[in-house]
């Protein structure tokens, strides 16, 4: 009887073999790609909410609601995590300081912070868009203002108060519920600074400051909303 013969040869691979292994690859490239994508789109999505952008036609009015911050968390001025050449808004009351980042106030639900500051209600009020900064005060008052923002008319930031709204920066009355009078905006103008953190900081040693949470959700209004 022959002696068996041994070979060398790597061992074939069979057709069927080879589709097997081509389906395997091709189901492994497509679930890295899904998980890719889905990560990127979560990423971006991320990014969209918090850079907020919402681009407002130019000389028109652009409504939506974003309700104003309440009384947030503040860090004291040695534990920010803000440059010195970062721009602040200040204000002080009471002999209590307090500044607020404008680069957290810059995104789109955050334009408004209805504080308390020692024992008095303030509001901070920031359009990125006009630049333009209010500071009011509710006088006696110890619990937050509810000042909301509601949008944007030819590039000024409106400002709503119980169902009337105010342009920002000269209080002029731009909308209120039918059969109504209206009233004057109803809290007055409180002194505020523009400066960098690094200055703020420098005169007013026991300051806290607000750096800003992540944002919150801001709803697109149709006309059925006004």
């Amino acid at each position: 009887m022959p002696a068996a013969t041994h070979s060398d040869a790597p061992p074939r691979i069979t057709i069927r073999q080879g589709i097997s292994v081509l389906a395997g690859a091709i189901l492994l490239a497509i679930i890295v790609v899904t998980l890719s994508y889905k990560a990127e789109r979560a990423r971006l999505i991320d990014l969209t909410l918090r850079n907020e952008v919402i681009p407002p036609p130019a000389d028109q009015r652009f409504p939506y609601y974003a309700p104003g911050v309440v009384t947030p968390a503040t860090v004291g001025s040695h534990e920010a995590a803000l440059a010195d050449d970062q721009e602040i808004i200040g204000i002080e009351v009471g002999g209590k300081a307090r500044a607020y980042s404008l680069r957290a106030m810059s995104a789109l639900s955050r334009h408004i912070i209805n504080d308390v500051v020692g024992d008095s209600a303030v509001s901070i009020t920031y359009c990125d868009g006009s630049e333009c900064i209010k500071a009011f005060g509710g006088g006696d008052r110890r619990t937050p203002l509810d000042i909301s923002n509601v949008g944007l008319l030819d590039g000024h930031m409106l400002l709503q108060v119980a169902n009337v709204s105010y342009i920002q920066e000269t209080g002029e009355i731009v909308e209120a519920p039918a059969g109504t009078s209206p009233p004057p905006f109803p809290y007055a103008t409180i002194p505020s600074t523009r400066t960098t953190w690094g200055k703020w900081k420098a005169r007013h040693v026991e300051t806290d400051v607000y750096t800003g949470p992540d944002p919150v959700a801001v709803r697109q209004l149709d006309s059925s909303d006004h």
